[in-house]
């Protein structure tokens, strides 16, 4: 539970980072409310946690990128690519819901 935890954490500061560095260097992005953005990186993280855990599957993908991903990947994952995936999967969406959450909790707190 320590671990889990951690890793959470850890991926909250690394995010947390990457969403303000790229907040004050990108002129697009400082123009929006925070509170919008903190709503925004929410949503992508959640819907970046989706993908992640969907994966690669063929049911995903046309023909035509099908056959390129047959050429390209020759090998399976394991056990451990599978429980790497949902480990990063569920620690970014978990991410994203707080920051869905911190956000709602900003806009009610404004709006009072």
């Amino acid at each position: 539970m320590k671990g889990f935890l951690k890793g959470i954490l850890a991926y909250l500061v690394v995010i947390s980072v990457a969403l303000l560095i790229s907040r004050n260097f990108f002129d697009y992005l400082s123009t929006i409310d925070l509170v919008d953005y903190i709503a925004y990186s929410g949503v992508l993280l959640v819907v970046l946690a989706g993908i992640t855990f969907d994966g690669n599957n063929p049911a995903n993908q046309d023909f035509l990128s099908l056959m390129i991903h047959r050429e390209l990947v020759s090998r399976t994952n394991d056990f451990q690519d599978e429980s790497n995936k949902v480990s990063f999967a569920v620690n970014v969406g978990l991410i994203g819901i707080f920051l869905l959450i911190t956000s709602g909790v900003m806009a009610w707190h404004i709006s009072k």
